[in-house]
């Protein structure tokens, strides 16, 4: 069932043998553990049964909510963000052209779905993750391209613009990746159905528990719970939350990225020479450098956690710099604050 794309959770408990150097015991699902280390898979998802503390990546946090005398019913209570101050990258701190640059991008993406083929077993059940996986690694593909060939055509600042796709793709991948068994439904209904129409069906929801039984309070939280989870599919600034970037790499980038889409004042300025001087007379600074160094921490964002989840290893990383310190490339960060306007915003300084 793992290949044919089914994630099962491990529930871990914390370990309470203080001699023993492991953290976690998995006791109950010993035969699924099993069967992920003989896949290969190093990172997999679990139901902590403890406090939240020391984790590598940010987690969903899920309650079983009572419902007067019906089995409770497992629902999103909240997140736990998590914060990485080393991210992986694909291109290192080694400049190198831009198309050989591009290239090594689109290299380990075509890769890690060629792998993600190779690990998948079809089945008479179509589960949802493996082609979501392979649909954002595509996707990845036609955005890297698209950028590419913009900024071949001297059309830098356009290909500025395909960051955004490239960044609420890469949002909708981690929340997915955390828990694929349990917020995969959200993330389809917020693709079909507004906010509005999911809360008038909760509230039908809420007076049916009620008549069933149970308490106001219980049909409340169940359906502020179901709330909650809807909103995460559906609002990028829940995703950004989670994802270890951070939300002021989220308000920096859309800042950046909307003055570049909507044309404001500030995008008119770098066109201001172009009556007098040409069409080739616009100021284009260092966006192709920020271009590249943002698209592949997401791109790598991407890939290393799908090589990591169908048991293959980060070849594709940079031996000597597989993790980049966000606020090492200065050059970077110094220009997307020329760009925004803004000295000293950006948080990777």
């Amino acid at each position: 069932m793992v290949r044919l794309g089914s994630r099962p959770v491990l529930h871990l408990y914390e370990n309470p043998n203080s001699e023993d150097t492991k953290r976690f015991v998995c006791s109950d699902d010993a035969v699924v553990h099993a069967v992920y280390e003989k896949l290969g898979l190093s990172k997999v998802p679990v139901a902590l049964l403890a406090r939240p503390r020391g984790l590598e990546e940010s987690c969903l946090s899920v309650r079983c909510f009572p419902r007067n005398g019906k089995d409770p019913i497992p629902l999103l209570e909240g997140v736990v963000p998590v914060m990485h101050e080393l991210v992986p990258s694909i291109l290192g701190t080694e400049k190198r052209p831009v198309t050989e640059s591009f290239e090594r991008l689109l290299a380990s993406l075509s890769d890690t779905k060629l792998a993600l083929k190779r690990f998948h077993h079809p089945g008479s059940t179509t589960l949802h993750y493996h082609h979501t996986l392979y649909s954002v690694l595509h996707r990845g593909e036609e955005c890297i391209e698209a950028m590419h060939l913009l900024i071949e055509g001297r059309k830098p600042l356009a290909a500025a613009a395909l960051l955004r796709s490239l960044h609420e793709l890469v949002l909708v991948f981690y929340v997915d990746w955390l828990a694929p068994e349990h917020i995969c439904r959200y993330l389809q209904m917020a693709s079909v159905r507004s906010e509005k129409q999911w809360e008038a069906t909760c509230e039908q929801w809420r007076k049916a528990d009620v008549a069933a039984g149970a308490s106001p309070l219980e049909a409340k939280n169940i359906k502020d719970a179901h709330m909650r989870a809807f909103r995460l599919g559906s609002i990028v600034g829940e995703r950004a939350r989670l994802f270890p970037f951070g939300q002021e790499f989220q308000s920096d980038i859309y800042s950046f990225l909307s003055d570049i889409i909507h044309h404001d004042f500030s995008m008119a300025a770098r066109y201001a020479h172009t009556l007098d001087h040409g069409d080739e007379a616009i100021y284009h600074g260092e966006v192709v450098h920020t271009i590249l160094h943002l698209a592949d921490v997401l791109v790598a964002a991407v890939v290393t956690r799908v090589r990591d989840d169908i048991g293959i290893g980060q070849e594709i990383l940079q031996k000597n710099a597989q993790r980049l310190r966000l606020c090492r490339d200065r050059e970077a960060s110094h220009d997307m604050n020329r760009l925004l306007n803004k000295p000293g915003s950006f948080p990777w300084k």
